[in-house]
């Protein structure tokens, strides 16, 4: 299956960071949440990864967090050492190139 160039950028990100073995699925299938993308692929909803945007004071940053967990924004802001706040659609367009309409998020 061929990837769109937003999950395209995706897939190599992870490849440059030394993730080659994660892989990047589009489904057809609604998969706002991360119930919705378990049940899509046939996985559990801890097998689920959610990718969360935020913004800080180092620009963007990319949380990959378990489908059955949420992102603890205290902890994750004493990682990147600056405060966070979640990106907007007009960011999210300029990072990724895609729409917000396009993106899955949980």
């Amino acid at each position: 299956m061929t990837l769109s160039p937003s999950a395209q950028k995706v897939q190599e990100a992870l490849k440059a960071l030394g993730f080659p073995h994660l892989r990047v699925v589009e489904l057809p299938a609604s998969t706002r949440t991360a119930e919705e993308a378990a049940r899509a692929v046939g996985a559990g909803v801890g097998q689920i990864v959610k990718s969360l945007v935020f913004m800080g004071e180092g620009g963007a940053y990319l949380f990959l967090v378990s489908g059955k967990n949420r992102l603890d924004l205290g902890k994750a802001q004493a990682l990147v050492g600056s405060p966070l706040r979640r990106a907007t659609p007009e960011e999210l367009l300029a990072l990724t190139g895609a729409q917000v309409a396009d993106l899955k998020e949980a």
